[in-house]
C-alpha cells in the first residue's frame, strides 16, 4: 500500500548510491540536459545556463515533497558525484502507475550502471510503494534503451503511443511479471 515518500527513500546497491539530488550536482544536470549525444533521442527543451539547473533541482525537490515523483542521483558507492539520474514519476492519481525515466554520463556507459539501477528502482517501486505497474516511454531508435528495458522485463505495448512524441514507443512492466 502506498504510505508517502518520506522520509526520502535512499537506494544502495552493490556499487551505487541512488541518492536525493543536491545543489552540488548543478553542474551534472546541465551537462545531462544540454549534450547533444544524450539529448538526440529526448523531445525536450535543452539547457543552455547553470541558472537552469539550479531551477530544475529545485523543481524536482517541489515535486518529490509534493509526491509527484522520486528522482534519484546515480552515484557511485564511494564517491557522490552524480553520473547519472533516475526516476518514478507521472503517478497515476492512485499511485498505481509510474512512468521510468533514466540518462547516464557517457563516460559510464555500458558498465552495467544502469542496468543495476533500474533492478534497484523496480524492486522498490514494486515491493516499497506496491505499484502495480512501471511505464516506460523511448524513441524507437534508441537500442540501448529499448535492450535495457526488455532485459528487465518490459514488453512493447504495440497499439498504444505517446500524444507527445510520435517518435516514442511505450513499454510495460506489471507487478506481476517481475515477481
Amino acid at each position: 500500500m502506498y504510505e508517502g515518500f518520506s522520509p526520502f527513500p535512499e537506494l544502495k546497491t552493490s556499487r551505487l548510491l541512488l541518492r536525493k539530488l543536491s545543489d552540488s550536482d548543478e553542474g551534472e544536470i546541465l551537462f545531462l540536459r544540454s549534450d547533444p549525444g544524450l539529448n538526440k533521442y529526448i523531445h525536450r527543451q535543452k539547457m543552455k545556463l547553470p541558472e537552469e539547473a539550479r531551477e530544475f533541482i529545485l523543481r524536482i525537490d517541489r515535486d518529490v515533497s509534493d509526491e509527484r515523483c522520486l528522482y534519484w542521483a546515480i552515484s557511485a558507492a564511494d564517491n557522490p558525484k552524480l553520473i547519472g539520474v533516475i526516476c518514478l514519476w507521472n503517478f497515476s492519481e492512485d499511485h498505481r502507475i509510474a512512468e521510468l525515466g533514466y540518462e547516464l554520463m557517457p563516460v559510464f556507459q555500458k558498465q552495467g550502471i544502469m542496468q543495476e539501477a533500474v533492478s534497484s528502482v523496480l524492486r522498490y517501486g514494486f515491493e516499497q510503494i506496491s505499484l502495480e505497474k512501471i511505464e516506460a516511454f523511448t524513441n524507437k531508435k534508441n537500442k540501448n534503451s529499448i535492450r535495457l528495458l526488455k532485459k528487465n522485463g518490459f514488453r512493447l505495448l504495440p497499439r498504444r503511443t505517446d500524444p507527445n512524441n510520435a517518435s516514442n514507443i511505450i513499454f510495460s512492466l506489471s507487478r506481476n511479471a517481475f515477481e
